[in-house]
């Protein structure tokens, strides 16, 4: 449908760098981004961009009816931006990359991590 429409958005969870003893996970990670790239070479051409997000650490409600705020229960977080993102700043990322405003941006990986990656 992408392609004969000429226009689509392929937005892939990347998921956090993986911790010691996760390397199903990191592989995963660095597959579905290759992948992501693979796409955005791909069907560049058609108006189509791919990219993944990389959230860090999220704070979601684990159980129906409770929530969580940011950085409730989990201390001081040792990041550039000590606290958890929301639900909302990670969402908008994916709303930014699936509009108009993104359409020259295709094959990357943005993290949405309070700078997690430089730790």
């Amino acid at each position: 449908n992408m392609v004969r429409n000429n226009w689509g958005r392929i937005i892939n969870y990347s998921g956090i760098s993986p911790f010691r003893g996760a390397s199903g996970q990191g592989t995963l990670k660095m597959a579905t981004e290759g992948l992501t790239r693979a796409i955005a070479q791909e069907y560049g051409r058609y108006n189509i961009t791919a990219n993944c997000i990389g959230p860090g650490s999220i704070a979601v409600a684990r159980t129906p009816g409770q929530e969580t705020g940011p950085n409730e229960g989990h201390g001081s977080l040792n990041i550039p931006v000590p606290r958890q993102g929301t639900v909302e700043e990670c969402s908008a990322a994916v709303v930014f990359l699936a509009s108009d405003q993104a359409s020259y941006i295709t094959g990357q990986n943005y993290l949405v991590n309070g700078g997690a990656y430089f730790h």
